[in-house]
């Protein structure tokens, strides 16, 4: 028994020779029943890309229905719509867009259900030839998957090194204003003798230097003067 004219031509949608067949490699055409023409490709990945090409040029903007109608010559609509139904859930009444043409988890099921209706049986393209397929017919682009958020490679962090710790000077006591308490307190001996040491032995203790503002010259005139009235009135000094 003679496999399907589809199969034999590599020619998963059945077209006939035109522009699409010639654009993926088709030279030839071989007749078939009722004087119908097929396009014959060296293999059959070229003859799906030639379907998805035709379809999104001559078969968008219109009901499903209709395309498949014209598709098909008007033979067997009814049942060619329904198996696209089964196997892609898209409805008679559904508008072939162009973006569903560009959306290979649309044009993909739908091209291999058209291959399956056409043969009367699965069509012999794996996913990949499918897949390459389709590709061929967008420029030659690779299909697009989304990889999930765990399938993304991690991106490793560019390490910064730790900001230096910020140093803080240790706040310093502020500096006591030169009283004159502050200088008499300055003037008593760190170490004072106890009464159990004898006085001789121990050093007198080195007098603070005066601050600048306390350094006043002696007026010895004056001083005479307090002496010569003491010693008017009786008063001597001890």
């Amino acid at each position: 028994m003679a496999s399907p004219a589809s199969i034999r031509s590599n020619n998963p949608g059945a077209m006939w020779d035109g522009p699409s067949s010639r654009k993926f490699g088709s030279t030839r055409y071989d007749v078939i029943g009722g004087g119908n023409h097929i396009a014959v490709f060296d293999d059959p990945v070229n003859g799906a890309a030639a379907q998805f090409d035709l379809m999104s040029r001559k078969y968008t903007g219109r009901p499903l229905s209709s395309a498949i109608s014209e598709w098909s010559g008007g033979n067997n609509v009814s049942s060619y719509l329904a198996g696209i139904q089964k196997e892609t859930g898209l409805s008679p009444g559904t508008v072939v867009t162009p973006e569903m043409m560009r959306d290979p988890k649309i044009a993909v099921p739908l091209a291999r259900a058209m291959a399956q209706h056409e043969a009367g049986q699965a069509y012999p393209l794996n996913d990949q030839q499918w897949a390459d397929a389709f590709a061929r017919a967008n420029g030659g682009a690779p299909v697009a998957v989304a990889a999930s958020a765990e399938q993304q490679p991690a991106v490793a962090a560019t390490s910064q090194p730790a900001p230096a710790p910020v140093q803080v000077a240790a706040a310093q006591p502020a500096a006591e204003p030169t009283t004159l308490d502050s200088v008499l307190r300055s003037l008593t001996p760190a170490e004072a003798p106890t009464p159990q040491q004898p006085a001789a032995q121990t050093a007198p203790a080195a007098l603070p230097e005066l601050p600048q503002t306390m350094r006043r010259p002696v007026d010895l005139s004056r001083l005479r003067q307090v002496l010569a009235s003491r010693a008017r009135l009786g008063t001597g000094v001890a």
